[in-house]
């Protein structure tokens, strides 16, 4: 009888697993649980990185269309494409951050329901503290309850909200610093509580797991817990998984900690919220260059790459010396009225109040035809503005001398004098001003920019005598006022028409 009591008693130890073991495997789950929180941090900075860069761009365009002419458009411009350029860039970076977090994510809780799913099963396995598998931090009891506290939980839906992710101490360049390895006996704790952990020669017919497991079986919750005799449970150390990517135990979890690392290596980038710092942020970024390359490239019909003089000056010019032209711009665009896409034309709204994406598009929509069907109605004003000009060059006084080729018909013309020795090229016949005079007639001779007429009173007056309002000194002679005026009228009529255009 005392031996059957002896045997017994060495056979039977039936040991718990102990805490510092089954602890920090459920704090590695809860670790791995959180890439899904960095995840949606990161993928959800980075949209609204876009969102801020595109209202920018779509407002600065807005106000380069509703004001062209305005000081700070060139500025604008430049500041739009450089926005334009970044948001591109933000978006390349979503891609990419992307495809990291999507791997992270899949192995990341692959791995946490491993770990998870094994402690769970243990944590059944226990009758109101006489028996358990898992003990608490004194080794002295059930630890079970701690279970979901310490990372062994099901995934919920706040695994998904946006949260600081793996922490920085925890996940190193190699591994997983908590996670080193125990050795047999180490991870046994109190006795006759659990008769789970046993080994086997025949599992067909007997209790336990197979004792002769073939050297590249990865072992219970993928891996971590291997079993060196009954009840005495074993875990590899993952501190060091950057040569363990052929291994066979260890491969998932070299592949679990080298996407966890590279999504969580990924550098936050925060757009500012405030939108004049925003520009003044853009004015210095890196995009700004090649903004302005490209600007001054197409205002002087050349090359970005055959541009002449330094950049620095150029921001400069649109920027300020500490980007302090930003303020004043906008301070103006926030103030540029736009209309209200919803409400009809002839209602208004200040433009740096506008937040809604869809109606920015929907307003620089508006201005983009607007200012389309303007350049087509301009377009068709220059042209009949130039065939009227052509027209009246054609039927000029010179012009019509020119048409006549015989001498006897030219010299009775009382506007014509023919001319025997001309230039190559030159016709016989030209308009003579002073003969014109002395017949009395009065002609309208067209010149480049303007027109004067024979009858130019103002003509040979010296310049203390070429008094307004009907002559005015300029250059080195005395012209007529209605030849000026209509000079500056022909200008004008060419200047708005451009400046409409714009418009």
């Amino acid at each position: 009888v005392l031996t059957a009591l002896a045997i017994t008693t060495a056979t039977g130890t039936e040991e718990a697993i102990k805490y510092t073991l089954w602890s920090r495997q459920c704090k590695l789950a809860k670790t791995l649980k959180r890439t899904s929180e960095a995840a949606a941090a990161q993928l959800e900075s980075a949209r609204e990185n876009i969102r801020k860069l595109s209202e920018s761009a779509k407002k600065l365009e807005i106000y380069v269309l509703a004001k062209p002419s305005s000081t700070g458009a060139g500025a604008a411009t430049a500041l739009t494409f450089a926005a334009s350029l970044e948001a591109a860039a933000q978006k390349q970076r979503l891609n990419r951050i992307t495809d990291k977090a999507i791997k992270a994510v899949g192995y990341g809780h692959a791995a946490a329901a491993f770990i998870t799913g094994f402690y769970q099963l243990l944590a059944s396995n226990g009758n109101a503290g006489t028996a358990y598998c898992l003990a608490n931090n004194l080794d002295s009891n059930n630890g079970a309850g701690d279970l979901a506290t310490l990372g062994c939980s099901a995934t919920d839906e706040s695994d998904f909200t946006s949260g600081p992710g793996p922490d920085a101490d925890e996940l190193t360049d190699k591994g997983f610093a908590s996670q080193s390895e125990i050795t047999t006996g180490d991870g046994k704790g109190p006795a006759n509580k659990c008769g789970f952990l046993k080994r086997t020669a025949s599992p067909q017919n007997s209790a336990g797991f197979y004792n002769s497991r073939p050297e590249n079986d990865i072992g219970l919750a993928h891996g971590l817990i291997q079993l060196a005799a009954d009840n005495d449970p074993t875990a590899p150390a993952l501190t060091e998984l950057s040569t363990k990517g052929a291994d066979g135990k260890l491969s998932f979890w070299y592949k679990t900690h080298s996407a966890v690392k590279a999504a969580n290596d990924e550098t936050t980038i925060t757009i500012d919220d405030d939108e004049q710092k925003r520009l003044k942020d853009l004015a210095t970024g890196a995009q700004i260059e090649e903004a302005l390359k490209i600007v001054l490239a197409g205002k002087n019909n050349t090359k970005p790459e055959d541009l002449k003089g330094k950049i620095e000056d150029a921001k400069v010019a649109y920027f300020g010396k500490n980007n302090d032209k930003i303020d004043s711009l906008w301070a103006d665009l926030k103030a540029t009225k736009v209309i209200e896409t919803g409400a009809g034309t002839d209602k208004t709204t200040n433009l740096g109040e506008i937040t809604d994406e869809a109606e920015l598009q929907k307003i620089l929509a508006y201005y983009t035809a607007q200012t389309q069907e303007t350049f087509k109605m301009i377009t068709k004003k220059i042209t009949k503005l130039e065939t009227e000009l052509a027209d009246q060059k054609g039927k000029s006084p010179e012009a019509e001398c020119n048409k006549i080729t015989e001498e006897p018909k030219c010299s009775e013309d009382k506007i014509c004098s023919w001319h025997k020795e001309v230039k190559n090229g030159e016709k016989n016949c030209k308009f003579n001003s002073t003969k014109a005079k002395e017949k009395g007639v009065t002609v309208t001779q067209t010149q480049t920019g303007g027109t004067e007429t024979t009858t130019d009173k103002c003509k040979d007056k010296k310049k203390d005598d070429c008094k307004s309002p009907d002559c005015k000194w300029e250059g080195e002679t005395c012209k007529d006022s209605s030849i000026l005026a209509t000079k500056k009228f022909a200008l004008s009529v060419v200047s708005a028409a451009f400046v409409s255009l714009l418009l």
